[in-house]
């Protein structure tokens, strides 16, 4: 719980919170009832960005923490008609098929190396509507900031109890936006665009979006 009670202020540290007021800039606007997956919610931080957009928006919350998802419900005490909380990792919960118009993550999937994100990214096809779409806000960097973390994520990860699994340890390693574009499309996810980027020394990130359908 400690970990969770201190989670937002984290998370909206340096520029985070415009990161999260802008995924949920690009909700599209609508009234009516959309469903919404969000993979690794945390706390939900996003949830209000996403609900300015979309009012009537059913949001699934997915996390592997019950000290988050308590903190989300309580953060948001007049939307709980509106949220399902799901505790469960996102790396094998079975996805319901076509279920979800739009799925979003937000600085989460950054800790996985490309075959477990590529793995996701299937389940998240699996699991979108034939014209949903998925929004990713996470940190990306340059090719060399990139490379570094690769190295330090090995070095670590040589550490680690053979039973530990994926989905029980945090470490980064950001990838580059042209390689992260590449991940969607090895996972069969079509029309990747990146929606905003900003890589620099001090804080690097962007929200990329993949269609499910290609474009015609």
């Amino acid at each position: 719980m400690a970990r969770a009670e201190g989670y937002n202020e984290h998370m909206l540290s340096g520029g985070g919170d415009e990161q999260y007021r802008k995924l949920g800039g690009f909700i599209p606007r609508t009234d009516n009832t959309i469903r919404v997956l969000d993979i690794g919610c945390g706390t939900g931080v996003e949830l209000d960005y996403i609900w300015k957009n979309a009012p009537n928006a059913y949001i699934t919350c997915l996390d592997l923490s019950s000290d988050m998802l308590a903190l989300l419900l309580k953060n948001h005490p007049d939307h709980h008609s509106q949220i399902a909380v799901v505790e469960a990792s996102y790396l094998n919960w079975t996805y319901p098929l076509e279920t979800f118009d739009i799925v979003v993550s937000s600085q989460t999937m950054h800790h996985f190396m490309p075959e477990q994100k590529i793995a996701v990214y299937r389940n998240l096809l699996r699991t979108l509507k034939p014209d949903g779409v998925y929004l990713e806000n996470d940190w990306y960097m340059d090719a060399a900031g990139a490379e570094q973390y690769r190295r330090r994520y090995e070095t670590i990860i040589s550490k680690i109890p053979d039973h530990v699994d994926a989905g029980q340890y945090h470490i980064d390693i950001p990838f580059t936006i042209d390689a992260q574009r590449q991940l969607f499309l090895n996972a069969g996810l079509h029309t990747v665009e990146v929606l905003e980027s900003h890589i620099r020394a001090q804080w690097s990130g962007g929200i990329m979006k993949a269609g499910k359908r290609e474009a015609v």
